[in-house]
């Protein structure tokens, strides 16, 4: 389907991943941020779904990056009653799908009754760059105390901060991509 792939860029991503979801009534999820794109399709009953702007105060540097290094969990992530004021309410019911931006932090709320629903996530190139920064920046936050450190994913910056992963013995755990990827097993030539 190279069309398809051309007008949705979403289309070009890897790594994909697609989570069921049942979940009891009233039950509740935590105020958290997902590190890859994430898509929530709600197949039975109903939810409230808070989408909080993926910035300060909401969501901090360093504990983006954190996250991304492993050293908090998603539903670690301080949260203050207040925040709901700035929020996205959306009401999900069977049929109805959401989207939100890359690191949006965000919770859920179920009505009173069963929910079924699932969980899309994704990279794409511009995910992983992203995810790439961001895992340098809080190596190097960790190391060097610098407190003002650059997310941009073009320049001298960007190209500069996997060099420095390396040099520091480092490598983010990037998401491999399925395209092109191939493990050699024992016993089997290069090229099989």
């Amino acid at each position: 389907m190279p069309s398809l792939r051309n007008a949705y860029p979403v289309s070009r991503a890897y790594k994909r991943n697609l989570t069921i979801l049942i979940s009891s009534p009233n039950v509740s999820v935590k105020y958290h941020s997902d590190v890859p794109g994430q898509s929530l399709w709600q197949v039975r009953g109903t939810k409230k779904l808070y989408v909080y702007p993926a910035s300060k105060p909401f969501i901090s540097q360093p504990a983006l990056e954190k996250l991304i290094l492993g050293q908090l969990r998603e539903t670690d992530m301080p949260y203050e009653p207040w925040y709901d004021d700035y929020a996205e309410v959306h009401m999900l019911e069977a049929g109805k799908m959401l989207h939100w931006p890359l690191n949006g932090p965000h919770r859920v709320v179920n009505e009173n009754m069963l929910n079924v629903s699932f969980t899309t996530e994704h990279w794409t190139d511009e995910l992983r760059k992203h995810y790439a920064v961001n895992y340098a920046n809080g190596f190097m936050r960790g190391r060097t105390g610098f407190n003002k450190l650059s997310q941009q994913t073009t320049g001298l910056s960007y190209y500069a901060k996997p060099r420095a992963g390396r040099n520091g013995k480092i490598q983010p755990a990037q998401p491999a991509k399925k395209e092109g990827l191939h493990r050699r097993l024992p016993g089997r030539p290069q090229n099989a």
